[in-house]
């Protein structure tokens, strides 16, 4: 269509294997840096596949906490959703240049996963207060009294793509894609039509996934699906190779600012985004 809406990235946000920001993530990309390591946030001793891309924050969660303003409760899926929508939000010049009704955000996520040992807790938890007896009801039961007041929001996929409307003030449509590997995709492709139908001017768009755990990692494991090139991790995701024996596990965070053309050249923030670019 000769007509159609063109839609800009202003802003972009990123925690990965490799580097948490841009830059970083760049230098190491350019460098052809691997994120594929063996596990070390847990012992995957006895697994058949043992190594994954993991997020490293090299000591940074406490700080990215205080960034945010986010507490140490929170979950590791949140913490880096925010992080990287600021980092975007701050890239594009973010302040109130929309009204809020013509500003959406679209986030894939499954949201957050327990851990086996907060499982174990509640489940032992579930036993002393049902007569020594471990049942579904109990556990369930136990379950829903251990989160009060909004935490229990938390256990909602939608709880960051809420939290990213919230803290930016966004009455605009907010939408949370749960599509498994594409959900992140998705919910940019998403963010994009909604700009050029007119239904918004601009958005925050991405996502956030954190699955390298025990329960995950096994799980997959089971399947038969993971890589056992254990003695080579850095060369273990070979989508295309004619010696590929399975997937990597990876985790991350990514979120992108997209407005529409017209409306990052009055801000003059594409003007910007192209100068830096012919400087380099």
């Amino acid at each position: 269509m000769a007509n159609k809406v063109r839609v800009v990235v202003t802003g972009i946000g990123l925690a990965t294997p490799i580097g948490i920001g841009v830059e970083e993530y760049w230098k190491a990309a350019v460098a052809g840096i691997s994120g594929i390591q063996r596990i070390s946030h847990f012992d995957p001793s006895g697994l058949p596949s043992q190594m994954a891309g993991a997020v490293r924050d090299e000591g940074k969660t406490e700080e990215l906490q205080a960034w945010v303003g986010l507490g140490p409760e929170e979950s590791r899926v949140a913490l880096f959703g925010l992080a990287t929508a600021r980092m975007a939000c701050d890239a594009a010049r973010w302040d109130a240049w929309y009204r809020s009704d013509r500003v959406g955000v679209f986030f894939g996520t499954t949201g957050e996963r327990l851990e086996l040992r907060r499982m174990a807790e509640v489940a032992y938890r579930s036993r002393a207060n049902n007569g020594g007896q471990i049942n579904a009801s109990g556990y369930v039961r136990e379950y829903c009294s251990s989160f009060t007041g909004q935490s229990i929001l938390r256990l909602f996929p939608q709880y960051v793509t809420a939290r990213i409307a919230s803290r930016y003030r966004i009455t605009g449509p907010s939408c949370t894609i749960q599509t498994a590997c594409t959900s992140s995709a998705q919910a940019i492709g998403e963010a994009l039509r909604a700009i050029q139908r007119g239904a918004v001017d601009a958005a925050i768009a991405g996502g956030s996934e954190f699955i390298v755990s025990p329960i995950e990692v096994q799980l997959f494991c089971l399947l038969g699906a993971l890589s056992r090139r254990n003695n080579d991790p850095e060369r273990a995701s070979r989508p295309f190779d004619a010696q590929r024996d399975g997937f990597v596990l990876g985790e991350g965070a990514g979120v992108m600012v997209l407005e529409r053309l017209d409306k990052a050249l009055e801000r003059g923030v594409y003007q910007r985004a192209r100068d830096l670019h012919a400087d380099e």
